[in-house]
């Protein structure tokens, strides 16, 4: 069972979809950053790894859309939690390259992922996606 805890608020801001369309397309990671800063103070639990959703919207205005990135990364660092940017997208290696790029301004080292898991990928997407997300990674460890 996974305890739910009262005394945490959330903001205003809802992101979610329907049939593969936000809800509401965020301009920035200002919601997911206040999120995570709240998680970060009141949870009793470590936080292994921090996800933040970069979906294509964010292309116009990605220094924009990470700003916040300045507030939330220290703070992740300084309780030992890893952060995650969902900035792969289907068939677009020149997009996640530009995304990764951007990214590391404000947060030198993180991982990549998907902007909302694979759950509803279609089946023939999946191997493209997790080749694309090999090709702009590097190994952190070795196997010897």
């Amino acid at each position: 069972m996974i305890p739910c805890y009262s005394n945490l608020r959330y903001s205003k801001h809802r992101t979610g979809d329907m049939q593969h369309k936000h809800f509401h397309e965020p301009t920035s990671l200002q919601a997911v950053t206040d999120r995570g800063l709240a998680l970060l103070a009141r949870s009793p639990h470590k936080i292994a790894y921090f996800h933040c959703p970069v979906p294509l919207s964010a292309m116009s205005s990605l220094s924009e859309y990470y700003a916040p990135l300045s507030e939330l990364y220290p703070a992740l660092q300084d309780h030992g939690c890893k952060l995650y940017l969902g900035l792969v997208h289907f068939d677009d290696l020149q997009g996640i390259k530009l995304r990764i790029e951007e990214a590391s301004k404000l947060a030198p080292v993180f991982g990549v992922a998907t902007e909302c898991g694979l759950g509803r990928t279609p089946t023939e997407q999946v191997e493209r996606i997790m080749e694309l997300m090999a090709e702009v990674s590097v190994p952190v460890f070795s196997a010897s």
